[in-house]
């Protein structure tokens, strides 16, 4: 399975409410691990200059 977590800038957080700054790869991680997944790779990317998004955190997970 491959997905990814956009993180919103502070901007866009005072803009609509919804504040998901707490996304981070132990979160990922431990979500993996409550749906029984192995995280085969995870990458923290940051976004420069968008209006809405900070990071985006790409992932690829396998079930077991």
């Amino acid at each position: 399975m491959i997905g990814a977590d956009w993180v919103r800038n502070a901007r866009f957080i005072d803009a609509e409410g919804h504040d998901n700054s707490s996304i981070n790869g132990a979160s990922i991680r431990r979500a993996a691990d409550e749906h029984r997944l192995d995280v085969l790779s995870l990458s923290k990317v940051y976004i420069r200059d968008d209006p809405l998004y900070s990071t985006v955190f790409v992932w690829l997970m396998r079930g077991e």
